[in-house]
């Protein structure tokens, strides 16, 4: 139990750095103040789906983004492995 609890640590961690690493090509590619909000905020509340759009308008982070979606992937495993021998009633 000890192990599922560390990989799904690291991969909550993996997705909080990509996506601090997400916001700020939002930010160095806005034209104006207005786009570079609305591309952050969205980003930050809508992931991966707005990093994925965000990725296919500008063209540009597609490593953060490639890390959140490992982030996702080893947080989906380590909290299945945690909770998934529950059984429901």
């Amino acid at each position: 139990m000890g192990s599922d609890v560390l990989i799904t640590l690291i991969g909550l961690l993996i997705v909080f750095v990509g996506i601090v690493w997400l916001i700020v090509p939002s930010f160095r590619l806005g034209h104006s103040t207005t786009e570079k909000i609305v591309w952050s905020g969205t980003n930050l509340i809508f992931q991966p789906l707005a990093r994925m759009i965000f990725f296919i308008v500008k063209r540009a982070g597609s490593i953060p983004l490639i890390l959140v979606l490992i982030g996702f992937v080893r947080y989906g495993y380590g909290f299945n492995k945690l909770f998934g021998h529950i059984p429901c009633q």
